[in-house]
C-alpha cells in the first residue's frame, strides 16, 4: 500500500513544479528534456553501456561454454535496470539537499523548486530506491541470493549517504563517489565469472580489475575538480569539502591523482601485452582528453571557475574514451 501510495503521489502531485504564476509552461518536449536532464540520463546510459560491454565484450568470448553465461539474459536485464534506478536515486536525493548550493553553483541547472518539488524530489529518491530493489527480486529467486547481490543495497546506502553528508566531508565523499563507480564493472564480472573457461579467468580477471581502477581514478580526479569549480556554493553555505577547508590540498590531490592515470595506463597496456592497434587508440581515446585536462590545469594554483568546468568536460571525455577502449583491449 505504501508503494501504490507513493507511486499515484508521482504520478498526480509530487512531480508537478510549483506554481509559477509569471513563468509560461514550456512544452511537453521542454518538459521531457529537462526530466533527463535531471535524472542525468547520459550517466544512466554510460551505466548501461559499461555493464553490457563488460558482459558482451569482455566476458563472452571467454566463456567455458558458448552463449552460456552464469546470469540469464532476462537477470542481466534486472541488473542493469536495478543500477540504473539506484543511480537515479542518488542524482535525486543530490539536486534535494544541493538545491541551495546550485542555485549559487549552477542556477540554470536547478531542478528542484522548478521542475519538481522538495517534497516531490524525497518522494520520487525514495520511490527509486524502493523499485531498485522491487526489481531484484526475480533476479534472487532465479540465481538465490549470492554477495555479489548485497552490492545494490549497500550502493544505495552509500549514494545516500554521500548525498546527506558525505559530500561536505573532506575526500570521504569523493571516494565514495569513486568506488561505486569501479564497482560497476565488478558487479558484472563476478556475477558472470562461474562461467568463465578456467584458461581465461586470469587474463578477464586483470582487465576487469584494471579498467575498474581506471575507472576509480578519474572519478575521484573529476570529484575533486568539481569541488574545485563548486567552492563558492559550498563555501557559502558551510560544505566543508577539501577545496573549500584546504583548496592547495585539493589542487594538489587532483595534479597527483591526474599524474597517476597516464602512468597507470601505461602500466596496464605492458602487463597485458596490448596490440600495437590499441595502444595508439588508448592514445586518442584515453590520452588526448586527459592531456588537454592536464594542460588546463598545469598552471599552479586556484583557477576559475570556466576553466576547472572544461577539465570536468575533458575527464568526462577520458571517461567515455577508456569505456570505447574496453572492446579494444578485450579483443586484443
Amino acid at each position: 500500500m505504501i508503494l501504490v501510495s507513493t507511486m499515484r503521489c508521482i504520478v498526480r502531485s509530487c512531480l508537478e513544479p510549483p506554481a509559477d504564476p509569471v513563468t509560461p509552461s514550456p512544452s511537453h518536449a521542454q518538459t521531457l528534456v529537462q526530466w533527463l536532464r535531471f535524472l542525468r540520463w547520459p550517466n544512466l546510459v554510460i551505466i548501461a553501456a559499461t555493464m553490457s560491454l563488460v558482459r558482451y565484450a569482455v566476458i563472452e568470448p571467454h566463456l567455458a561454454l558458448p552463449g552460456l553465461f552464469a546470469v540469464s539474459t532476462a537477470g542481466f536485464v534486472v541488473m542493469v535496470i536495478s543500477t540504473m534506478l539506484i543511480a537515479a536515486a542518488g542524482y535525486v536525493a543530490n539536486d534535494l539537499v544541493d538545491q541551495k548550493i546550485d542555485e549559487i553553483n549552477r542556477p540554470g541547472r536547478v531542478h528542484v523548486g522548478r521542475l519538481i518539488s522538495a517534497d516531490g524530489a524525497n518522494r520520487l529518491a525514495m520511490f527509486l530506491f524502493v523499485a531498485s530493489a522491487l526489481a531484484l527480486i526475480p533476479l534472487l529467486w532465479t540465481t538465490g541470493f549470492e554477495w555479489w547481490e548485497a552490492v545494490f543495497p549497500l550502493s544505495g546506502a552509500g549514494l545516500l549517504a554521500y548525498a546527506y553528508g558525505l559530500k561536505c566531508k573532506p575526500v570521504i565523499g569523493n571516494l565514495v563517489v569513486s568506488v561505486l563507480s569501479a564497482l560497476i564493472p565488478l558487479l558484472v564480472f563476478y556475477a558472470e565469472r562461474p562461467g568463465l573457461h578456467v584458461d581465461s579467468l586470469r587474463p578477464v580477471t586483470i582487465l576487469v580489475w584494471g579498467y575498474a581502477a581506471f575507472a576509480f581514478a578519474t572519478s575521484l580526479f573529476r570529484e575533486v575538480i568539481k569541488d574545485l569549480e563548486d567552492v563558492k556554493g559550498d563555501e557559502i553555505f558551510g560544505c566543508s569539502t577539501l577545496a573549500v577547508i584546504r583548496p592547495g590540498a585539493a589542487d594538489r590531490l587532483a595534479r597527483a591523482t591526474l599524474a597517476l592515470i597516464p602512468f597507470g595506463l601505461v602500466t596496464f597496456l605492458v602487463v597485458i601485452d596490448a596490440e600495437v592497434l590499441a595502444a595508439l587508440a588508448a592514445l586518442g581515446l584515453v590520452g588526448l582528453p586527459l592531456g588537454l585536462a592536464a594542460r588546463a590545469l598545469w598552471p599552479r594554483g586556484i583557477h576559475p571557475r570556466e576553466t576547472y568546468a572544461r577539465i570536468s568536460l575533458w575527464t568526462k571525455l577520458t571517461m567515455l574514451g577508456g569505456l570505447a577502449l574496453l572492446p579494444l583491449l578485450a579483443g586484443g
